[in-house]
């Protein structure tokens, strides 16, 4: 044979696909027919899962009585600030279903060890395994942005089991919430009781000096344009020691990032700006109209410094007294944290597995995959046949035919 004459090509149309098909039809048929009946058998030997959900939202304290005070709230829109508090209480919530503590909880109360079939005698290992398949198998959470509601789903091979674990989640999650609420009431409680008593402290002992200046003699008539200055450094002394309070309670209640502590934040120091400018400690000069404070009389002085310290101490008790009784109020409230907008079903269908898709996913793909064998049968069956040809006209049996390509081959050359 010539060596440079191209191989043999076996051309088959489409039509002639469907026709291999059709000839091996029994074959399809019952390759399809037998992986269908294979595939339900064991896709209903397969255990069935039973999916039990449950929708909780978070609710955003706006009504608690410690609140920052009313001139503060006007000075920014406070929507996207209860936004803020509803998706920090969301993910404060994932945080406490993700902690170990809570799920060892449900582990050990629903026995998932056993459940699980793990046969570990250590039982840290058996834990850290039950564990991973809580969270690979069973639970399921998920938070919806817009509305920051949480979706829990718990699946298991019991309908009953599924809903108890939902319900007991549930249950934990308040008990959780509960506890961290009123541990961040006692903790601000605390520390308003504290702050309350070294005012008060402090205003007995400027009330003492104040008696035994004016006692020996040494009080002093002011000028009005000294009171003016001393009530106008009070104030703003006194609005820094207050802004500071509520610094600090807004950095226990919400954290360092919340929008409002940062709001704070620049309020301090914008006026502790003020009173550097008013002890003229940055070397700026005040406005001609307000007195220097140095220049008021050394007698004058100390008494006038008893009396700033006076009001200002005077301002923050009535602002922290109010705000000792709220922290009582609301250390001994009982309010909820999430709102439950479903409760844990029992599931009347069952979430996995999807019989009927998947037997039909697998008849398709049985039927495709028998119909390609007939094709390649086809081929393999048409490549013998040619080679039988090609042997015998070698032995001069039979003429040999001229292929297409061999005839596109010879005109070419």
């Amino acid at each position: 044979m010539d060596n440079n004459k191209p191989a043999e090509i076996i051309e088959v149309s489409f039509f002639e696909l469907l026709l291999s098909v059709a000839k091996r039809k029994k074959f399809v048929i019952s390759f399809t027919l037998l992986t269908a009946i294979l595939a339900t058998v064991i896709i209903f030997l397969i255990p069935r899962e039973w999916e039990s959900q449950a929708l909780v939202s978070p609710i955003a304290d706006n009504s608690s009585s410690i609140q920052i005070n009313a001139n503060m709230l006007s000075s920014f829109n406070t929507m996207p600030l209860l936004g803020s508090q509803k998706m920090e209480l969301a993910l404060e919530i994932l945080t406490i279903m993700d902690s170990r503590t809570f799920r060892e909880d449900i582990v050990r109360k629903f026995k998932l060890i056993e459940y699980f079939r793990i046969t570990k005698s250590d039982s840290t290992v058996a834990m850290d395994i039950a564990l991973r398949k809580y969270n690979s198998k069973i639970f399921r959470a998920a938070l919806e942005q817009q509305s920051n509601a949480i979706q829990i789903s718990v699946f298991t091979r019991d309908k009953y089991l599924s809903k108890s674990i939902g319900d007991y989640i549930l249950q934990s999650l308040e008990h959780y919430i509960k506890q961290q609420k009123k541990m961040k009431s006692t903790l601000t409680r605390e520390f308003l009781e504290r702050r309350t008593n070294e005012v008060r402290t402090s205003l007995d002992t400027l009330l003492i000096k104040r008696k035994s200046f004016e006692s020996q003699g040494k009080s002093f008539s002011l000028t009005e344009q000294t009171k003016q200055v001393l009530n106008l450094y009070s104030g703003i002394v006194s609005q820094k020691l207050l802004n500071d309070i509520e610094l600090d309670i807004a950095v226990r209640q919400y954290g360092q990032t919340n929008p409002k502590v940062n709001e704070l934040e620049a309020k301090s120091r914008i006026l502790k700006q003020q009173l550097d400018d008013f002890d003229n400690k940055n070397g700026n000069s005040l406005p001609k109209y307000i007195l220097d404070l140095e220049k008021i009389p050394e007698a004058n002085m100390e008494y006038s410094k008893i009396l700033i310290d006076q009001t200002v101490m005077e301002q923050i008790y009535k602002f922290l007294y109010p705000l000792l009784e709220s922290a009582r109020l609301d250390e001994q409230k009982d309010m909820p944290e999430i709102e439950i907008l479903d409760r844990p079903g029992l599931p009347g269908l069952h979430a996995y597995p999807k019989r009927l898709m998947l037997i039909i996913a697998l008849t398709l793909a049985a039927f495709l995959f028998a119909g390609l064998l007939a094709v390649m049968d086809e081929y393999v069956s048409r490549q013998q046949k040619l080679v039988i040809r090609q042997v015998l006209a070698e032995l001069k049996l039979v003429k040999p035919e001229k292929s297409s390509t061999e005839t596109d081959y010879n005109s070419d050359n």
